[in-house]
């Protein structure tokens, strides 16, 4: 065969000709015989490496187009699709680089420029971009195309006005385009011109069927518009499927290995791991996972800030991604053997849902990241959310299983470069600022005529909005006119376009109340407001878009700003508005309050996360199909279709597993036990249910326990003879009691209340008691004696014992010692003792001592002939107790050793283990999960009927 050095021109433009009109095959075809005949013409090997680029084989590519630059060092286009090679391999800087140097020998190349600009773009870097697309543009670069990229970019980069002139000439050129009709309609829903915008994306459907971007904004304008229901949201949600997922197959499952307890391999996908409410709000979580679970981010950006850098520095692998399409991210991750896959996307830009339908990992989870309802789609398994964004009665609006964590759905990290908070500005201005930060999308007509009336009500107050949008006059002059019908008059409204980060927080300085959107809520933007001492009044919407803020400001400790209906959000606003003294103290300490809350705690989340994680990976490991997953607030997580709480393999390994039948049920009179400073850890064990009699109001916060166990509170109640029982405070409520006071000088300043008194024995379902607690501050003697038949079974008395009488009929410890060996209990120790001091607090140091005993817990335990008596489980429920409560560990391994030799010999290898590792305790011993919650609990039932 003849080998030419140059290619003849017929040859040449008989390429040509085939490459330009698309006949890549076969230009691919006569390519390679150029190579073959010509193999020192540089115009061959780039006529190679252009099919190769188009065919989707780039690494043939480079190496073609690399031969053809090696013979031809100057060739401006074949280093320009050399630049879009290496991009495409992810090789970024690389790319940028190689374009920049042809530019260098063809600065005339408005391709190059171009080219050079779509790359910036794509790697997140617009504000690059912008100058290479002026310079093409010069050149004489098609103007459709320029203007398509540049309209992007200036909506990014918040000039709104500049971006939708571009996207209105575009129109002009191109109007059945059907990118350009979705770019239309992104505006239009920015602008909330909702009807405009949904057209344009049905319009772009209807040109393009397979455009699942136009499909995807379709759906989450609907969030934004007021009066569309959630099944509406749904019904279109779960048409992704149908539409899209005709000709794409999921990837044959690999033999994974499906041990419950090896290292798991968790990866995130997303084009946020930046500062971006992604970026915001999973970062510290992942950073407080356990080694146990190796993480891989699939970023599809190049873009880089200190978040970046902080998520990098926390996980297994950083893996590019955005020069892959679907088919071959979705085998990348399938390669890397991802056990559980996150998506932080959704519909939003950078979705990868195709990726999802794929299934490159036996599950899948939604997470953070255009999280606004359901997916909807068969592949994905979990939802990742709490209770208050997903309350009880949403199951049926979502095909994932919801995971409903103890707390927020989401975990902030507080930028380091948060400001200074400055004083109320109502104080200075002498009128009160009402203010919105989020995006002006979801400031719809309706809540602009909903805060007109709260302005009304409030005298002299203004209102400032900030956002992108408020660059546009015409958008701005929408908000003036509509507020303007309402009788608000422009002087009172304040509009102002975007600032970076910091300015944007610390305009919040500039405002006393922020007003909250709806239906599409808050999310990032309340946790930045709160940050700044703001508070946020919310009103629920129909979707999890429109709850964000209900369950920040719950779990940031204000649930009252959560309202379900206008009456209940104008009526809060006023009230805060109305209350400067208040609203100071607020600004003064939400950033604390915030802080310190789940919201900001990391660790917290970290455990919960990890747990979930951890249970739905064992769940596939046992074969069975995804189920709802719901926390409380101890920690303790239950499946829907399983009675007993979750128990990790990898918990296993770590702690003691007490295996108790069912709870321990506490009768708790006085309230003993549920003030004790580890109440909410006994709760959240998933082993103790406690039923408090509380007759003087000694829990404030029996709301709170319940949301980490099982307690029922019956506030001015006592245990007693069943007759009314006088209540007798003298000076203060640590005094309160049922007894008389010995002395009778102070009969002058008693004050008295009639509570009701309950008879243990006249409470049925008591065989389920094990445990009875009783105070000082009642005839415990006579307590007994109406309950002795049902404390027959009772496995442990806790007493409180006051050793120098203060009132009549106080039972001393003596009699209650006799009372007990009747009965079939025996003394066994003095716990919690208190000790009073008989020198002032003024004393010297030496002098500072407190010996005199006055009262303390008396535990008595059933004789030695009842515990022969009790079944297994009975001992190692008492074992448990002792130990658990107490601290007590001989008698337990006793009662442990004649139940169950393993467990008592496991029991022991635990405690030496973790006392080699740390300081016991007698007093503060961990607390393991355990049994069901959710049995009936016929003692509270009988109590409800009595106390009617």
């Amino acid at each position: 065969m003849k080998h030419d050095r140059l290619t003849p021109k017929n040859q040449q433009k008989k390429f040509v000709d085939l490459y330009q009109v698309g006949k890549i095959s076969q230009a691919h075809s006569l390519a390679l015989e150029l190579v073959a005949r010509h193999s020192r013409d540089p115009f061959a090997w780039k006529c190679l490496g252009n099919c190769l680029f188009h065919i989707g084989d780039f690494e043939e590519a480079k190496k073609s187009l690399e031969t053809a630059l090696s013979l031809g060092p100057e060739d401006a286009l074949a280093q320009t699709t050399l630049s879009r090679v290496y991009f495409m391999l992810g090789e970024t800087e690389r790319a940028i680089d190689i374009q920049k140097s042809s530019l260098k020998s063809d600065p005339t190349n408005s391709k190059a420029h171009f080219n050079l600009a779509t790359m910036l773009h794509q790697a997140g870097m617009g504000d690059r971009a912008l100058p290479h697309l002026e310079k093409a543009e010069q050149l004489g670069y098609g103007l459709a195309e320029i203007l398509s990229i540049r309209s992007n970019i200036k909506a990014l980069s918040f000039k709104f006005q500049e971006g939708l002139e571009d996207l209105e000439k575009l129109y002009e050129l191109r109007p059945d385009e059907p990118v350009v009709h979705n770019n239309l309609a992104n505006f239009h829903k920015d602008a909330t011109n909702f009807e405009k915008s949904l057209f344009h994306y049905r319009k772009a459907q209807e040109l393009f069927p397979e455009y699942i971007t136009a499909y995807s904004n379709e759906l989450l304008t609907l969030h934004y518009i007021p009066g569309v229901s959630s099944e509406d949201i749904f019904k279109l949600a779960s048409s992704w499927h149908t539409r899209f997922a005709a000709n794409t197959k999921p990837l044959s499952q690999r033999n994974t290995d499906n041990t419950p307890d090896k290292k798991l391999k968790v990866g995130l996908i997303s084009p946020s791991f930046r500062i971006h409410p992604v970026g915001w709000m999973i970062t510290s979580a992942i950073a407080h996972l356990p080694d146990d679970i190796d993480i891989v981010a699939y970023s599809d950006s190049d873009a880089e800030d200190f978040i970046t850098r902080k998520i990098k520095s926390v996980i297994t692998q950083w893996q590019p991604c955005y020069h892959l399409d679907d088919a071959q991210l979705a085998n990348l991750i399938q390669e890397d053997e991802v056990d559980i896959l996150i998506d932080l996307a959704g519909h939003g830009s950078g979705s990868r849902l195709k990726v999802a339908l794929i299934k490159p990992a036996p599950i899948i989870v939604k997470w953070v990241g255009m999280q606004i309802s359901s997916m909807a789609m068969p592949s994905f398994d979990y939802f990742l959310s709490d209770k208050i964004e997903t309350p009880e009665d949403v199951d049926s609006l979502y095909t994932e299983k919801l995971i409903r964590l103890p707390d927020d759905y989401i975990c902030y990290l507080t930028p380091y470069y948060k400001p200074s908070i400055t004083a109320l500005p109502a104080m200075e201005n002498q009128y009160i600022t009402f203010g919105c930060f989020n995006n002006p999308a979801k400031v719809n007509d309706i809540l602009l005529r909903q805060w007109s009336q709260i302005m009304h009500k409030v005298a002299n107050s203004r209102l400032f909005l900030k956002g992108s949008q408020y660059s546009s006059p015409k958008i701005c002059e929408r908000v003036l006119h509509t507020l303007e019908s309402c009788g608000i008059t422009r002087d009172r409204i304040t509009l102002e376009g975007p600032s970076n980060h910091q300015r944007l927080l610390e305009s919040y300085n500039r405002v006393d109340i922020s007003l909250d959107t709806w239906p599409y809520s808050g999310g990032l933007t309340t946790c930045e407001a709160l940050l700044m001492g703001v508070p946020v009044v919310t009103r629920t919407g129909p979707t999890f878009a429109g709850r964000h803020s209900a369950t920040h400001l719950t779990n940031a400790g204000m649930p009252e700003l959560v309202t379900d209906n206008w009456e209940e959000y104008r009526a809060r606003a006023i009230g805060l508005a109305t209350d400067l003294t208040s609203l100071s103290i607020i600004r003064a300490t939400l950033r604390t309050y915030l802080e310190q809350s789940p919201i900001c705690d990391g660790a917290r989340f970290g455990k919960h996360l990890h747990k979930a994680l951890r249970a739905i990976w064992q769940r596939h490991c046992e074969g069975k199909s995804p189920a709802a997953l719901t926390f409380n607030k101890g920690g303790q997580a239950w499946f829907e279709d399983e009675a007993k709480p979750v128990k990790l393999t990898t918990e296993l390994q770590h702690d003691f597993d007490w295996s108790l039948e069912s709870p321990v049920t506490i009768l708790d009179n006085g309230a003993g036990i549920a003030t004790r400073s580890d109440a909410k850890e006994l709760l959240g064990s998933g082993n103790i249910a406690v039923l408090v009699f509380d007759p003087v109001n000694a829990i404030s916060n029996a709301e709170e326990l319940a949301q980490y166990g099982e307690i029922q509170h019956f506030p001015q109640v006592t245990l007693g003879n069943g007759q009314p029982a006088m209540l007798i405070e003298v000076e203060g409520e640590y005094d309160i009691t049922s007894l008389k006071p010995l002395a009778s000088d102070i009969a002058d300043s008693m004050h008295t209340l009639e509570i009701p008194s309950i008879a243990l024995d006249s409470i049925e379902g008591l065989e389920s008691l094990d445990v009875l607690a009783l105070d000082d501050r009642h005839d415990n003697l006579a307590i007994l004696e109406y309950g002795a038949k049902a404390l027959k079974k009772v496995l442990l008395l806790q007493i409180r014992v006051r050793f120098n009488p203060t009132h009549k009929n106080q039972a001393d410890l003596g009699s209650l010692i006799r009372w007990a060996n009747k009965h079939g209990f025996r003394f066994h120790r003095l716990h919690h003792a208190d000790y009073h001091s008989s020198v002032s607090e003024e004393a010297s140091v030496q002098l500072k001592q407190a010996s005199e005993l006055v009262t303390a817990d008396a535990l008595f335990v059933p004789a030695a002939d009842r515990i022969k008596k009790m079944s297994n489980s009975q001992r190692i429920k008492l074992a448990f107790l002792l130990h658990q409560l107490y601290g007590i560990r001989d008698l337990s391994y006793n009662l442990l050793a004649t139940a169950n030799s393993i467990l008592a010999n496991n029991w022991e290898r635990f405690l030496e283990n973790k006392d080699a590792k740390t300081k016991p305790s007698a007093f503060s011993q961990p607390f393991d999960s355990g049994s069901d919650w959710n049995s009936t609990d016929t003692i509270s039932d009988d109590l409800d009927k009595l106390l009617r």
